[in-house]
């Protein structure tokens, strides 16, 4: 057969017949696939052979919620970005719950991961006020002590300043 007689007369197939396909037959596909060009021959590709068709439906279960795993990830990576943190983590705690009840542990430990990397934001998010608060008041201080008004830049800085002295001093001891 002729490269362009293989492409002009290539069919796609939907429906299958109940017969094995024989060891040799696999071997053949699989030489052939080995030997298709890849840039710069890196050959990233796997191949399963999955002879029964249970396992087959069980794959195809499983890579569907794979997949339903990454478009919720993206769904939670928006939700995060718009700066629903809550209904993100509810999102991915409901993600590992189903992984789990399904048996998938790896993809409910790359859920869990999510929920670790969200809680993290969340956290930031949190200390963010506090941050802005503390460079206002530095800068407040920093006038005063400027204007040589001493005693009112201290009332400023103590709430901020005496926490930490203490911790440090606790941490010297």
């Amino acid at each position: 057969m002729e490269t362009f007689e293989a492409i002009f007369t290539r069919r796609s197939v939907r429906q299958f017949a109940d017969q094995p396909v024989s060891d040799e037959a696999i071997e053949k596909i699989l030489r052939a696939a080995m030997n298709a060009p890849s840039a710069s021959n890196q050959q990233p590709w796997q191949f399963v052979v999955i002879k029964k068709r249970e396992k087959a439906k069980a794959v195809q279960i499983k890579d569907k919620f794979q997949k339903n795993l990454v478009n919720s990830l993206k769904r939670t990576g928006k939700l995060i970005k718009l700066g629903s943190l809550d209904v993100a983590l509810k999102e991915l705690r409901e993600l590992v719950e189903v992984a789990k009840i399904k048996g998938y542990s790896e993809l409910a430990a790359e859920a869990q991961l999510s929920i670790q990397r969200v809680l993290k934001i969340q956290k930031q998010h949190e200390q963010k006020p506090k941050l802005q608060e503390w460079e206002q008041q530095t800068s407040a201080a920093k006038a005063l002590f400027v204007e040589h008004k001493f005693d009112e830049a201290l009332k400023i800085l103590e709430p901020m300043i005496f926490p930490t002295a203490i911790s440090l001093f606790f941490f010297m001891h």
